[in-house]
């Protein structure tokens, strides 16, 4: 009997806790370095544009086409091809292009005035991100990831099976008297709602399409995209299409741009409109057709969109500013304190199986 009243067979706590503890030491190394590199990139956004990103003599606020940005990175970066355009709304800031080259993504600051190439962000970040979004690989680097998800998704909920008996520990002031696993279990109960966020929101950014069209179902709100309007024009390229947006969505400004060869064919586009908080909606634009669609906003007060929404700002401890940034450092620390002590645990009784065989044998 649990601390909760529920009854729990021998037979399947030792199945959890035997799974549980094969996975969890297959992916404690990969759990670390997420922990470590989630906790790193908590405030990549301030460090970045306070030490790495110093700002451009643009007084006229004179914008280069797109066009001639996509240009001078590829002629920078031989075999580089631009995915993504960060149009940041301030003339003074550069702007970045993430450029790749098979599974290699690098991200380049470009004077947004003059398009002179002012080079790539600094290495350290660069690799960190690339490392803890994609796994150091742009291609199926992702994907890998929604698989470590998953892993993580289950560990998560076996460690909660597993972990609800110790709270008795805890209820009678013994903590301190504690073995090292109760400890484990007690922290991993203590953090399991975010590692089940965690988990839950890397998988929404592994297989966005999916798992948007799951959660629109479930949640009665699989309705077709709006179409908003067809554009005409013999070539919808990057500078055609960034005027077009801004002369038919007055107020709304043009925040970022992947381009239709690393989107099967379409345009996504993600505009911001001022505000407190800020109004971002994503549309689509199909190279072929010229349809225009919107897929989905901020602001939206569907069950499917508050629940994307905030599995974002819990993913990344954006939902009260500074201060629930700074507690996400140390909580997104957790996480790899707890592979690194299931590691221990499961190398001791290893060690222990092994001497007890040992001692039998002779």
């Amino acid at each position: 009997m649990t601390a909760s009243g529920i009854k729990l067979s021998k037979s399947s706590r030792n199945l959890a806790f035997g799974l549980h503890s094969l996975f969890g030491s297959l992916a404690a190394i990969y759990i670390l370095l997420m922990s470590l590199s989630g906790a790193a990139l908590v405030f990549h956004d301030e460090i970045e544009a306070a030490f790495f990103t110093p700002k451009i003599d643009n007084p006229l606020a004179v914008a280069a086409p797109f066009s001639k940005l996509i240009s001078s990175v590829e002629e920078q970066f031989p075999g580089y091809r631009a995915a993504w355009i960060h149009n940041k709304k301030d003339p003074r800031d550069y702007k970045a292009i993430y450029a790749q080259r098979g599974g290699e993504r690098i991200t380049v600051l470009v004077d947004g005035g003059n398009a002179r190439v002012y080079g790539r962000l600094n290495p350290v970040l660069e690799t960190l991100k690339n490392f803890h979004f994609d796994l150091l690989n742009a291609g199926p680097g992702r994907q890998w990831q929604g698989v470590g998800a998953m892993v993580l998704l289950f560990i998560g909920l076996s460690g909660v099976f597993l972990g609800v008996p110790y709270i008795k520990v805890l209820l009678k002031g013994k903590i301190f008297q504690s073995q090292i696993k109760t400890w484990h279990a007690l922290a991993g109960l203590l953090v399991a709602p975010l590692i089940l966020n965690w988990s839950v929101s890397a998988l929404s950014f592994a297989y966005p399409d999916q798992f948007k069209g799951t959660l629109a179902k479930a949640t009665g709100n699989d309705a077709a995209p709006i179409v908003l309007a067809r554009v005409s024009g013999q070539s919808l390229s990057p500078d055609y299409v960034a005027e077009y947006i801004h002369e038919n969505f007055p107020g709304e400004h043009l925040l970022w741009m992947k381009l239709p060869e690393f989107n099967s064919g379409k345009y996504k586009l993600v505009l911001q409109r001022g505000g407190h908080p800020a109004v971002k909606r994503t549309l689509r634009l199909d190279v072929g057709s010229g349809i225009l669609t919107e897929g989905s906003r901020s602001d939206s007060s569907t069950t499917d969109a508050f629940v994307l929404g905030w599995l974002k700002k819990l993913h990344f401890g954006t939902f009260a500013g500074v201060l629930s940034k700074v507690i996400w450092v140390f909580l997104a620390l957790v996480p790899g304190t707890l592979a690194l002590s299931g590691l221990y645990m499961w190398w001791r009784s290893k060690r222990r199986r092994d001497l007890s065989g040992h001692e039998s044998s002779n």
